[in-house]
């Protein structure tokens, strides 16, 4: 059993997507293929299958996968979901969108297997495609990821970089936090 297969027995955990999130993708005119990577229990890929996108979902969570096919099929959607290692996972064919929500930490334990993760993901990304980079506003760690992107990537069309913040209420415990994030989404 992985950490978020217990964090997971509350349904709904981290709640909605990203209101900004959800907006972008509401007005960005050209649907297409989603690869979400680190997707939970599926709160961007359900949103974003909503808005007409064609959604494959990755997760090490069996019950994160699990509820956000479940709640799905409730809906009427169709979302592949794969439960695996986004770090191990290796997609059969290009993407038009690439998001890793909370996924990119870019700290000194993981720089070197996410620049990994990025090289590969980026390598299926289709000519026109989007990364969405959705990452925690902690001090360098923005500046070092966008460094990154421009130096090993190239020129990117920067559609949207601003600041969010995420709001967290846990009912049963009275948790509550608020987190700023970087919303950061480029196009090859």
């Amino acid at each position: 059993m992985v950490e978020y297969d217990r964090h997971y027995r509350t349904p709904n955990l981290f709640g909605k997507p990203y209101k900004e999130l959800a907006d972008f993708f509401k007005s960005y005119p050209k649907r297409g293929l989603v690869l979400d990577l680190g997707c939970g229990q599926g709160r961007d890929s359900i949103a974003l299958a909503k808005l007409g996108y064609k959604v494959t979902a990755v997760d090490n969570s069996v019950v994160g996968i699990e509820q956000m096919l479940n709640e799905s099929k409730k809906k009427g959607l169709k979302i592949k979901g794969i439960t695996g290692d986004i770090y191990d996972f290796i997609p059969s064919s290009k993407t038009d969108i690439i998001l890793l929500d909370s996924m990119i930490h870019f700290g000194k334990k993981e720089i070197k297997k996410e620049k990994l993760l990025l090289k590969r993901t980026i390598a299926i990304l289709k000519r026109g495609g989007l990364i969405c980079l959705c990452i925690r506003d902690s001090g360098k760690r923005v500046r070092i990821i966008k460094s990154f992107m421009f130096e090993t990537y190239g020129n990117w069309d920067t559609l949207n970089d601003s600041l969010l913040t995420y709001t967290y209420v846990d009912k049963e415990s009275g948790l509550f936090s608020e987190t700023k994030y970087n919303m950061l989404i480029l196009k090859k």
